[in-house]
């Protein structure tokens, strides 16, 4: 057991939270993890208690989540990701601006004509549960930081992408394919078939500024049909990659996400934008509880994880997406 009183002490005179810290890593694996409840663990943990009825994970077990969540969204290692700290926030954006002008020497410069419009960012609840057995928690052999932050991130971050996509903005992050946010470029003639020409459409009603940082993204489904298309000197539109990077269509790279429609009537199947210009909002650590009594008689413990997160598409113009036909 390691000896907490005096750092517990010194952890009180402070309101600065510290989940950088060894110590605070060290009493959260034993207090919020291990199930150990000394006074001086709980006397600490409770400063960096989290309103939701849990305790704010350490910064390293945070960067664990984080880089797992990247590996398992496909959105989030597109978009433009910030951090939060407080209630909602506000990002102010220049609608419109006029351009630069060309100066003779002395010549007056003339005031720019701007046109301001705001994006805001809320703190929508994403959480889960997970039962995890009693001798796995007992083996000394598990890294049990690391097997939680995995577990936890996984499933997440399948919700998160589905929401990132398809979200309505209520409860959750408004989606890429929500209404008022990605623009309709090209619509299809067919209900269940896209062709070259409409996908070379689509990527020409992209913005060329927005073009040279823009991805296509779609289902597997979606992906095998548009495979086989063809430009007009018989070459396949699509080519494959290699060393690991993305496929390419029309020379801008493809990914591929579960949560993309098929190509049905009336629906959004293929989108083509820089993806940077959709902004997740993470608001602080994620929070963290442990649950002994829950499953007790299933000799199991509960552990639950608890994010605040929003999404926003703040340039619509910056993607487009192709419609099926109705």
């Amino acid at each position: 057991m390691r000896n907490y009183q005096k750092n517990a002490t010194i952890t009180h005179r402070t309101e600065k939270k510290d989940l950088a810290g060894s110590f605070y890593e060290d009493i959260f694996i034993d207090g919020a993890i291990g199930g150990k409840h000394n006074t001086a663990i709980v006397e600490c943990l409770s400063k960096e208690s989290d309103s939701m009825g849990g305790y704010l994970v350490p910064d390293s077990m945070e960067k664990k989540i984080i880089h797992s969540l990247k590996e398992n969204n496909v959105i989030r290692r597109l978009a433009t990701v910030i951090r939060t700290d407080g209630s909602d926030r506000h990002i102010p954006l220049a609608a419109t601006m006029s351009d630069a002008q060309w100066l003779g020497e002395s010549a007056a410069i003339q005031l720019a004509k701007a046109a301001f419009s705001g994006v805001r960012f809320k703190q929508h609840k994403l959480g889960m549960m997970i039962q995890v057995s009693n001798e796995l928690l007992n083996d000394g052999g598990v890294d049990m930081p690391a097997f939680l932050s995995e577990a936890f991130a996984e499933q997440i971050a399948f919700t998160e992408e589905n929401a990132f996509i398809n979200g309505n903005g209520v409860d959750m992050p408004k989606g890429l394919l929500a209404s008022s946010s990605a623009e309709i470029g090209v619509t299809a003639q067919a209900t269940d078939v896209i062709t070259a020409e409409e996908l070379i459409s689509l990527y020409y009603s992209l913005d060329e500024k927005y073009r040279q940082h823009a991805v296509f993204m779609m289902h597997e489904d979606t992906a095998k049909a548009l495979r086989l298309l063809k430009d007009e000197n018989g070459h396949y539109l699509w080519r494959e990659a290699l060393g690991g990077e993305p496929d390419r269509l029309l020379g801008r790279p493809a990914y591929i996400s579960r949560f993309m429609p098929k190509m049905v009537a009336g629906t959004k199947p293929v989108l083509f934008g820089d993806l940077s210009k959709y902004w997740i909002a993470d608001r602080g650590n994620r929070s963290f509880r442990r649950f002994d009594e829950l499953f007790a008689d299933q000799g199991q413990t509960g552990f639950r994880m608890i994010e605040r997160i929003d999404g926003k598409l703040i340039l619509p113009e910056a993607v487009k997406v192709i419609q099926m036909a109705e």
